[in-house]
């Protein structure tokens, strides 16, 4: 088992905070010739904020605090985008590298005051500013998780495979309708993009290379099986998202209806030399904290940029497969760069209102052993907050 570690914060403390709303656009392929290709990230993500706005009936003046994930490569696009939606607020970029976007959702929460309505952003960038999510250290780190689980290359690769037939299986029914913002592409003529470029493609060859092989790492851990190639990790791919944070008493003043409450984050930072995952880690603080056991949730949403991840999790909490990742997560969609975290909780959110679900754990991973875990816990559409 893995050590429990990680500072929390739960909602009788600092977390008072719903979900106005979430909403991400199509996700197509890091491609010349892609569905989305020729649209500016700033458009595509104004396009979301937008779409969001008017769902939920604010006006751009009612936004307060804006904050983009990916740290400060992000923050021109991010103004950019704000700008064409007609929010004139400065834009946050904090510093993510302990975490993922739910570090950056925590951060807007907690400082947050109570009267502040805040605009969480997540984009890809344009050329190669979403290196980062594909890094030799964060793929080291996600082999050496392998190897010390005894994880074999068969059992990563029959991860990644389901993780692409679950999406491409909810991408035929039309179930990602709910948690996407159709993106207008104008060239010659004007192109609606409703869905998802991304799951037509079932399976990545692989010729079983290793992708993040390194002669220092493979020297100092000889332990190390080097599993990983393109057929089970995720994806570059292109999109946007965006989330609307409230307290829950400005909620009820604007008269929102908010689609979830957030009832604790726990943060786990990056210790140098840590075997431990991060993703791991933070969920088990956080379902200590909170008293919950896993099997008390009805939806799990754990990164998926390395299958180790996601398959350590789930055997670390015995979690119900059926539960796990139902919709595919990053090998399956794609991983969207900083837009990722936020392209997670559209879609954990959204399959929690399908299937009439109550609560749903997001874990991601950051940098080393980093990694975040929050708790939500969805709002029926009749139900007061107050």
């Amino acid at each position: 088992m893995v050590a429990a570690s990680g500072a929390v914060a739960t909602c009788t403390d600092e977390i008072d905070a719903v979900i106005a709303d979430v909403a991400r656009s199509p996700l197509s392929f890091r491609e010349p010739g892609s569905v989305l290709a020729g649209i500016r990230p700033a458009d595509l993500l104004a396009q979301v904020v937008a779409a969001m706005l008017d769902r939920t009936h604010l006006r751009p003046g009612d936004i307060t605090r804006v904050l983009v994930g990916g740290g400060p490569a992000y923050a021109d696009i991010a103004r950019l985008a704000c700008e064409i939606a007609g929010v004139k607020v400065r834009v946050e970029a904090p510093d993510t590298t302990r975490g993922s976007l739910q570090a950056v959702i925590h951060e807007g929460v907690r400082a947050a005051g109570p009267r502040d309505v805040v605009l969480v952003l997540g984009v890809t960038g344009e050329g190669g500013v979403d290196a980062a999510a594909r890094s030799t250290r964060r793929g080291v780190k996600a082999e050496l998780v392998a190897a010390t689980w005894s994880m074999e290359p068969e059992i990563l690769d029959a991860y990644a495979r389901r993780s692409r037939q679950r999406a491409r299986d909810v991408a035929l029914a039309g179930e990602f309708a709910n948690e996407i913002v159709p993106a207008v592409k104008w060239d010659e003529t004007c192109q609606v993009v409703t869905a998802d470029e991304t799951v037509l493609r079932p399976s990545v060859p692989s010729d079983g290379a290793p992708l993040f092989y390194d002669p220092e790492f493979a020297e100092k851990y000889p332990s190390i099986g080097w599993h990983l190639n393109s057929g089970n990790v995720s994806q570059p791919a292109s999109g946007a998202a965006a989330a609307i944070l409230v307290r829950a008493g400005e909620s009820a003043r604007l008269g929102l209806r908010p689609r979830a409450r957030i009832l604790g984050i726990a943060e786990n930072p990056h210790r140098a030399g840590s075997p431990n995952c991060g993703p791991v880690e933070a969920a088990r603080s956080l379902l200590i904290q909170s008293g919950l056991q896993a099997d008390d949730l009805d939806h799990y949403e754990v990164a998926e940029s390395y299958a180790p991840i996601p398959v350590l999790w789930r055997r670390e909490f015995n979690a119900d497969p059926e539960r796990f990742n139902p919709r595919g997560g990053s090998i399956g969609l794609g991983h969207v760069g900083p837009a990722d975290g936020l392209r997670s909780l559209a879609t954990a959110l959204s399959a929690l209102e399908l299937t009439g679900g109550r609560l749903g754990i997001l874990a991601s991973e950051g940098f080393g052993s980093a990694g975040d875990a929050m708790i939500i816990e969805r709002i029926p559409r009749l139900t007061s907050i107050v």
